[in-house]
């Protein structure tokens, strides 16, 4: 009887430290491995050398999606254009990666010069 009773506490005491570590992983995982994004609009660049702006949704997974899509071309006279995905030939309002075509992403921040354009120039959503 003594050795049954043992044995169960035994079993607890082991499930319990299992448990508790696995929480330990999970809460690990979330934290660590999901970017706070802290802007409006991030700069996405890829494996290919493109960089394209806008709103980087489900970052961290493995098909980030990057909404309200754009490039900055050089315009005709030398000042850089917002060139937005939808009013292209696909007409796309967002872009899908999967994860290993980013090699980094930055913040734009709305006090940039890049940031003022897109507050008077961002459409509604």
């Amino acid at each position: 009887m003594k050795s049954t009773l043992g044995t169960l506490v035994l079993a607890g005491l082991l499930l319990t430290l299992v448990l508790v570590q696995a929480a330990g992983f999970y809460i690990d995982y979330r934290t660590r491995h999901r970017p706070l994004l802290s802007t409006a609009f991030q700069s996405v660049t890829l494996s290919n050398g493109e960089v394209y702006y806008g709103r980087l949704h489900h970052f961290g997974t493995d098909h980030p999606v990057l909404r309200m899509a754009f490039r900055v071309d050089p315009g005709s006279d030398g000042t850089p254009q917002l060139r937005w995905l939808r009013d292209e030939r696909e007409g796309a309002d967002h872009l899908i990666f999967p994860r290993d075509a980013i090699v980094h992403v930055r913040p734009v921040r709305s006090e940039s010069a890049l940031g003022r354009v897109l507050a008077r120039h961002t459409p509604a959503q």
